[in-house]
């Protein structure tokens, strides 16, 4: 325990490239794993803000055990501060004793971007031309970079309700082979896109349906709880479905609990989960489905993933 490394954002960014990650994360999803049920605790009645503190635990074939810690506190946004606060602590599977502490927000804004390029890859086997990423919070520019470096598509588009908060992200970000470009008008945007990945916060889903094109992916990110949604039902309709894990989606992701609560889809319309997905699962449409779907809560492996890379950049 003594002088227990801590491996700053700044070092876990440096030590991580999408090319990499995504494959790392690919080999995990192969491997066996042990992760037990996401720990919830919600602080917002002994506490006085709504505040959630999570707790993630996975272990797998390498001998490696991750711990996960983060918080997600909305107010913390008009405070200036992050809204996901956390450390990751990763132990040696054999002998039990802790190898390093990491810094759990930027470990996963990189995972969880990479997750989501991962699966359209396995979904989408055609270059996009257009990109719609919706959102300006702090994931925005880590699926901005991953979509751009991995899919390489003609131009990414940025979408938020508030466009001054796109505007300062479009500052902050450089691109070497897209084009990225603020999104004023969404209906156009969407119909538009070849991808669409959506990372807000909202209850409500942003658009009709209607709006996409047929052959469109959609990449659902930022609805953690069953009483949020980012899509309608007829966009759900229409879509082929897949999700990170089955039970992450049966859980969490109000875009699948809720048509499933009312009818609008089954249990079986759910086609993978992205371990099915990176071992070669069937993923032709069929039925009258003209979209793909990709909802994601998160899940240990990909923290362990992530986090083992880092690790062994660092230390070894």
């Amino acid at each position: 325990m003594k002088n227990l490394p801590y491996i700053d954002a700044d070092a876990v960014s440096d030590s991580l490239s999408y090319p990499d990650l995504i494959d790392s994360l690919k080999q995990a999803f192969i491997q066996p794993h042990i992760v037990p049920d996401r720990l919830h605790y919600e602080l917002a009645e002994s506490m006085g803000v709504d505040t959630r503190l999570l707790v993630m635990v996975a272990w797998g074939a390498e001998h490696y055990l991750g711990v996960k810690m983060v918080t997600l506190c909305s107010d913390n946004s008009a405070k200036g501060l992050p809204t996901l606060s956390g450390i990751y602590c990763l132990f040696d599977g054999k002998t039990g004793i802790p190898l390093a502490m990491l810094d759990g927000a930027e470990l996963t804004a990189f995972r969880t971007a990479a997750a989501s390029v991962l699966a359209t890859t396995c979904l989408l086997d055609s270059v996009p031309d257009t990109v719609l990423i919706m959102g300006a919070g702090k994931l925005s520019t880590y699926y901005i970079k991953a979509y751009a470096e991995i899919m390489k598509p003609a131009r990414v588009l940025l979408w938020n309700r508030d466009i001054g908060k796109a505007e300062a992200v479009v500052e902050l970000v450089s691109l070497s082979e897209s084009k990225l470009d603020i999104a004023t008008d969404l209906e156009e945007a969407v119909n538009q896109a070849d991808i669409i990945s959506t990372i807000t916060s909202s209850t409500q889903p942003l658009f009709p349906g209607t709006w996409c094109k047929p052959g469109c992916h959609l990449d659902l990110v930022g609805g953690y709880r069953p009483d949020m949604r980012e899509v309608d039902d007829e966009l759900i309709r229409r879509a082929m479905i897949y999700v990170d894990t089955y039970q992450g989606a049966f859980d969490e992701a109000g875009d699948i609990i809720d048509p499933l609560n009312r009818g609008i889809i089954s249990k079986s319309d759910i086609h993978a989960d992205l371990a099915e997905l990176v071992r070669g699962k069937d993923i032709q449409q069929g039925g009258g489905k003209d979209l793909t779907v990709f909802k994601s809560v998160g899940t240990a492996i990909e923290d362990l993933a992530a986090a083992v890379l880092v690790y062994e950049k660092n230390i070894n």
